[in-house]
Parts: C-alpha cells; sequence; structure tokens
C-alpha cells in the first residue's frame, strides 16, 4: 500500500506509481549507468548542448579563416595590379 493507512489503494495511484518507478529506471540507465560503462561523462543529455556549442564555435571560426582567405586574396590581386 502506498498511504499505509490500512485502506486499498486506488488503480490509478499504482498505475503512475509503476510508471514513475519506470521512468527513474529508464532516466539512471540511459543517462548515468550507460554512460560509465562507455567510458563517457554522464548525463549526456545536458552535454549535448554543450557539444553543439562548440560545433557552432567551430563554424564561425571556419567562416572567419574563409572570409580572411578571401581578404588576402583580393590584396594580392590588388597588389599586383598596383
Amino acid at each position: 500500500m502506498l498511504l499505509g493507512s490500512g485502506k486499498e489503494t486506488p488503480m490509478f495511484i499504482r498505475y503512475l506509481e509503476v510508471l514513475l518507478a519506470v521512468l527513474v529506471i529508464v532516466i539512471v540507465i540511459s543517462q548515468v549507468i550507460a554512460p560509465l560503462w562507455r567510458n563517457q561523462p554522464i548525463f549526456p543529455f545536458f552535454g549535448r548542448k554543450r557539444k553543439l556549442e562548440r560545433e557552432l564555435t567551430q563554424v564561425h571560426g571556419e567562416q572567419a579563416e574563409q572570409a580572411l582567405e578571401k581578404v588576402i586574396k583580393s590584396e594580392r590581386r590588388n597588389g599586383r595590379k598596383n
């Protein structure tokens, strides 16, 4: 019994209790046990944001490099004409 009052617990509460227990087990397995098993950081759900931020920073850096390369090519062409 969930409430411990001696009365029978409603079925909805029992289903809810089982559902929450299953949810907690799935979260623990997917966010703690599996990453530890694979030698990865725990709670990968939160790490995804950091990974995307790093990827965005890398893309911005690549774009900046490409812009600088265009400026260099342009300057080299202008230097040859003068």
